[in-house]
């Protein structure tokens, strides 16, 4: 079925705020895609589309995400979308950048 959902993706948009905190601040707070359709390309594809979006958003440079490290985490597949760890930690998760 071709408009059957495959899963969802929600941003933080710092520039939808009154009085921006962090202009120019955009964080993928979560990406999740049903189990019976992960492997398929929908993540990534995701991704794109969300890179795109945010490229037409104000003072966009970056887009920021975290994961919990270890066995099962997604940081590989973030990786292969072009995000690249920062070296930081918050609350034990993984921080990771994808330049715009």
């Amino acid at each position: 079925m071709e408009d059957e959902p495959v899963g969802f993706l929600m941003l933080h948009d710092e520039s939808l705020h009154p009085t921006p905190r962090q202009p120019g601040f955009y964080y993928l707070w979560r990406l999740m895609v049903a189990e019976q359709h992960q492997g398929q390309g929908y993540g990534l594809q995701a991704i794109e589309l969300l890179v795109d979006h945010v490229r037409t958003r104000p003072d966009a440079a970056e887009l920021l995400t975290t994961c919990i490290p270890g066995p099962g985490s997604p940081e590989p597949f973030y990786i292969k979308a072009g995000f690249q760890p920062t070296g930081k930690l918050h609350e034990g998760e993984v921080e990771l950048r994808r330049s715009l």
